[in-house]
């Protein structure tokens, strides 16, 4: 039974946050306006600070800001995710994170990407790392057209631990057993769950957990 390895990609895998180096990008390409791209930053801050890092928030924020694609073509999208991959998130795929993926596949782990992010930056880090699976949330679309609307479940917190044990049961994975990468308070839940729990790159009030849980900390550049 192979073991799983679960690692999640804002500020983990890679050093910063997909979406919302996604929407400066779109903005430079003429695609948003500076208003949308505002909000986005000022979210972000507060995000950082705690004020808007829960569930109902993040689902929200993600809701209403992938409206905007509502009748984009899926193929057009992918061409201007292609350009966001090589220019803006390839070149931020931290070293030890590249590092201990290497580590992990050569000893016969099967690493997964593990992500409340969209799943169309899973896909392009996955192929880049040669990494099978990757598990974070999906736009619908219809006919090669996005609808703007989220498939549920809505990956974030709680539902991580159901998508782990999910893909773990469908590939005979021990999930008790993985090893947990993040550096997030809302994937305490999920370190609690699996044997080998990593704390990667934490803010303040996940550094005190980890202390207390003795679980290890890493720092990722």
């Amino acid at each position: 039974m192979k073991t799983a390895v679960f690692i999640d990609i804002d500020h983990t895998l890679i050093n910063g946050e997909s979406q919302k180096l996604l929407a400066i990008y779109l903005f430079k390409q003429g695609k948003l306006n500076w208003f949308f791209v505002l909000r986005t930053l000022f979210w972000y801050f507060f995000y950082k600070l705690g004020i808007t890092a829960n569930r109902e928030s993040v689902v929200a924020r993600t809701k209403r800001s992938y409206k905007l694609v509502n009748g984009w073509k899926v193929s057009d999208f992918d061409e201007l995710l292609d350009d966001f991959f090589v220019k803006e998130l390839k070149s931020i795929i931290s070293t030890r994170a590249r590092e201990t993926i290497q580590k992990h596949q050569n000893t016969g782990n099967e690493v997964i990407l593990l992500s409340g992010s969209m799943d169309f930056f899973a896909k392009r880090l996955a192929k880049e790392l040669d990494i099978k699976f990757y598990v974070a949330n999906v736009l619908e679309e219809e006919n090669g057209i996005y609808t703007g609307e989220l498939k549920e479940p809505f990956i974030w917190g709680i539902t991580k631990i159901d998508a782990a044990k999910k893909i773990s049961a469908e590939n005979n994975w021990d999930f008790k057993n993985s090893y947990v990468y993040t550096d997030h308070y809302s994937d305490i839940t999920l370190l609690e769950s699996v044997a080998h729990p990593n704390v990667v790159n934490p803010k303040r009030e996940m550094i005190v957990e980890a202390k207390k849980r003795k679980w290890p900390i890493l720092e990722w550049e």
